[in-house]
């Protein structure tokens, strides 16, 4: 097991308690690789950045980055459909966050740092545009702003720190000011 791993694994995280322990997303992954394939962990690897899923947007994520890697359409359902991800609405699915880190992880373990951060922004930018387009059917503006605020964390952070602290302070304000 890589260092970076180990770290994740020991490392506490109180937004985690509800979820997978590290040791279980880590044993999750395994299995998910185990049981599918190499390819199959690629594209869950890919699709990890969003954090929310429809099976349109891990269909495209699949089309417009790994195309070429001879990756069948079923791992797209595999992985929705696994105990990675968990169903939160209609067409709808939230990869556990703990299983999320890990997979990130894996995208470095696969490709290397320096290619592994290079993907991480060409699917942020991918997930910018896909937030401001048409909205999909039946998607929740939350779940768009949600999406924009993760490719922004990825392209203009500092940004984003600096709108969520706007945000934060405007909503602490007293009404009528």
């Amino acid at each position: 097991m890589s260092k970076t791993l180990q770290s994740i694994i020991t490392s506490p995280s109180l937004v985690r308690e509800p979820w997978f322990s590290p040791e279980a997303a880590v044993r999750a992954v395994l299995a998910f690789e185990r049981r599918f394939s190499k390819r199959h962990l690629e594209l869950a690897c890919h699709a990890a950045l969003p954090s929310m899923l429809t099976p349109r947007l891990i269909n495209l994520i699949h089309i417009n980055f790994l195309e070429d890697r001879s990756i069948g359409w079923i791992a797209e359902v595999d992985f929705l459909l696994s105990q990675l991800c968990r169903s939160i609405d209609e067409g709808l699915y939230e990869i556990e966050p703990c299983v999320r880190e890990v997979l990130l992880v894996e995208l470095e373990n696969l490709y290397g740092q320096q290619r592994a951060e290079e993907i991480k922004q060409e699917v942020a930018k991918f997930l910018w545009v896909y937030s401001h387009q048409k909205p999909e059917a039946g998607l929740r503006s939350e779940i768009r702003q949600a999406h924009e605020w993760i490719a922004r964390a990825y392209l203009d952070p500092d940004g984003l720190v600096q709108e969520l602290h706007g945000l934060l302070q405007a909503s602490s304000l007293p009404h009528g000011l």
